[in-house]
């Protein structure tokens, strides 16, 4: 949130930021008092006491999701294994309760409404398109010693996919 120019957030941008992140739903409880606290703790000592207040029954009745899996950690792994063009293999549980086995060649990570998606190219297929997997149905992954071309990850552009790709 602050860079080597040191910019600090208003009140009002922390709380805008928190409801955001409070509404999304996307984190156990855990996770989301964790995530709570350490933007709280960013905010100007004369507004910490109201926002404190405004954001009270928020997360007094927050709901977490059904899956109750930990994503920030799976997150911040895919996004590692993303930066490196790491192909991975992947155990994932389908819609259906079918659990399968993809290689797949993550590009990035999208979140939309209330889940994160890897969005990925499964290995030694040809597909226009990318395949999209909800975190939160993951069972595992393994990173393999194999990476994919840069190309790929170059010419795969999430801003104009998000665009064009309804959830």
């Amino acid at each position: 949130i602050t860079g080597c120019h040191r910019v600090d957030l208003s009140g009002v941008e922390i709380l805008a930021l928190l409801k955001i992140l409070i509404s999304s739903r996307a984190f156990r409880k855990d996770e989301i008092v964790g995530m709570v606290s350490a933007i709280s703790s960013l905010t100007p000592t004369d507004k910490k006491e109201k926002i404190s207040q405004l954001l009270f029954s928020e997360m007094d009745s927050y709901i977490a999701p059904q899956h109750n899996k930990a994503i920030l950690k799976l997150h911040w792994d895919l996004e590692q294994c993303i930066l490196k063009q790491q192909i991975i293999d992947l155990k994932y549980y389908k819609a259906n309760g079918d659990q399968v086995k993809r290689r797949v060649l993550p590009i990035s990570i999208v979140f939309a409404e209330h889940y994160f998606y890897l969005v990925a190219f499964r290995d030694n297929e040809e597909f226009d398109y990318p395949a999209f997997f909800r975190l939160d149905r993951m069972e595992s992954f393994i990173l393999t010693k194999d990476k994919y071309p840069q190309k790929l990850f170059e010419q795969y552009n999430v801003g104009t996919m998000k665009q064009c790709i309804q959830f």
